[in-house]
């Protein structure tokens, strides 16, 4: 995906952080690899937004940006030459720890936002790299940087400024790193936790089906609501509301009932909230005229459970949606549901542990919940996306389930500190069990849950872990799909560790 936009009342401030991260530095050498600062300048119709804003000075000032930006590679050059023994090691270990193959959720550029809750929330990122460098945070109110290094995990903590309203505002988050990076972002309000996988640029389209869920209590009042992020200028966002309940569907003041359209033209960094109180909006259309981010969930879901948990994903485009699923191994499965969305009209086949079948017909935007229990594989005729929504007496979470052709052979995570139980629920193809390793170490399975998919024999099982940075591979490079969860009595959540993209993998 080429560079996303600045507007011009931004632009000096971002070139010059972005300007000083060229350094000489044996531990930096991979900046030459991610020319930043000329990523960021580069734009279409910069030239055409600068005569705008200063009519009558416009030469000047471009022929002053120019000299800045020559005089920069100028420099960048020279600190290249210099590093090139260096960076020729570096990318030769780095090659290792990425087959080309399946590094989709791995990326170097970001955008995200975060819902506003309200109470006594805080929001972080959670930045893991094999490789040291530099990640640069921008928004409208953030110009900042953090060092990321092998073996540790950088925690970017951000204040109360970035929290989204029920309008349009500009709340996005910008990042930029010179390596590669995995990043899980991790919200908490009051003792209500979520944490949700960061899809890099690449991964994002333009076309979302909403996945949501309906609280079972009518006595607390919380919302369903999604966020849309800008990742470009003069984005035209179109959404087509789903909703569950008769009650109004909130954004900008106004109320939208089901089946009721929203356009909105919005810019680099723009965000929008909408909102359903006490209902659903799972279903939901939205497409727009260049990539965007969405992000979804719910204030507080209850589940039949005495505590209410918070849900948030980061959703993947309706081109990243596959057919067929393996659904994960949990240690304390009850109560727990899925989700099945559709793009287009499809067909579904549901397989359990004692063989049976069952079908579904879905048409374009439904949705079909299924009991988790004793469920194994779905199959679909078209491109179908899988929420996993899990409960437990702490609350509820909900996380994206892969496709089988979106598995990746290696991952680096991060598992929060606090919380009584960590594991991960793996799946992969039976043969490929004892090639796995957790932090280079071999590991012993629990629970494993054996069963064929498409001719082929897979397992998933669960692994308990410790909290901390964490690396986890196949050493044949076999693909496998890999799940985190963290429980305790008050909080329940779940995340997707990583996945690749169809149009990466060949696979689409």
């Amino acid at each position: 995906m080429g560079s996303i936009r600045n507007e011009n009342h931004d632009l000096s401030s971002i070139e010059h952080d972005y300007i000083s991260i060229y350094e000489c530095n044996p531990a930096h050498v991979f900046d030459h690899q991610f020319p930043l600062q000329s990523r960021m300048i580069r734009d279409e119709d910069l030239s055409s937004r600068i005569t705008d804003a200063y009519q009558g000075n416009s030469s000047d000032r471009l022929i002053k940006h120019k000299i800045v930006k020559a005089s920069v590679c100028i420099v960048f050059i020279m600190c290249a030459v210099c590093c090139s023994i260096t960076t020729a090691v570096l990318l030769t270990q780095m090659k290792q720890h990425y087959p080309k193959k399946y590094d989709g959720s791995v990326g170097d550029e970001f955008i995200l936002a975060f819902f506003n809750i309200g109470g006594m929330s805080a929001n972080a990122l959670y930045i893991t790299s094999m490789h040291h460098g530099k990640c640069i945070i921008n928004s409208q109110n953030i110009h900042s940087s953090i060092f990321v290094s092998p073996n540790t995990t950088s925690i970017y903590r951000f204040d109360n400024s970035q929290y989204l309203t029920e309008s349009k505002s500009r709340k996005g988050v910008y990042i930029l790193c010179n390596t590669k990076v995995s990043i899980t972002a991790y919200s908490k309000i009051n003792s209500k936790r979520a944490a949700f996988l960061l899809l890099p640029l690449q991964m994002l389209g333009k076309e979302y089906v909403v996945p949501s869920y309906m609280s079972t209590s009518d006595t607390y009042g919380h919302s369903s609501m999604f966020a849309v992020v800008a990742v470009h200028s003069d984005t035209l966002v179109n959404i087509n509301i789903r909703s569950s309940s008769k009650r109004n569907v909130n954004f900008d003041n106004k109320g939208y009932l089901n089946e009721s359209k929203i356009f909105i033209n919005m810019t680099y960094l723009d965000t929008i909230e909408i909102s359903e109180y006490k209902g659903d909006l799972s279903g939901t259309y939205i497409n727009s005229s260049k990539p965007v981010a969405v992000i979804s969930g719910h204030t507080c879901v209850f589940m039949r459970n005495s505590y209410c948990g918070r849900l948030m994903e980061m959703i993947i485009a309706s081109k990243d949606f596959s057919k067929r699923f393996i659904i994960p191994k949990l240690e304390r499965p009850k109560g727990a549901k899925l989700r099945a969305y559709a793009y287009v009209k499809t067909d579904i086949v549901c397989t359990y542990l004692n063989k049976s079948n069952i079908s579904f017909s879905l048409h374009p935007t439904d949705f079909l919940e299924l009991d988790y229990e004793n469920l194994t594989t779905v199959r679909a005729t078209e491109n179908i996306y899988i929420q996993l929504y899990k409960r437990l007496f702490g609350g509820a979470s909900m996380t994206t389930v892969p496709g089988i052709n979106q598995y990746l052979a290696f991952y680096m995570f991060f598992v929060p500190y606090g919380y009584q139980y960590n594991y991960l629920s793996i799946i992969i193809r039976s043969d490929g069990i004892k090639g796995i390793r957790i932090n280079n170490k071999d590991i012993e399975t629990l629970q494993n849950r054996t069963f064929v998919l498409i001719g082929i024999q897979y397992t998933t099982f669960v692994y308990r872990i410790f909290s901390g940075r964490h690396t986890a591979e196949q050493i044949q490079n076999i693909p496998f799909g890999l799940f985190v969860f963290a429980e305790n009595h008050s909080v329940n959540f779940g995340y997707l560790a990583g996945m690749s993209m169809l149009s990466f993998n060949g696979t689409g």
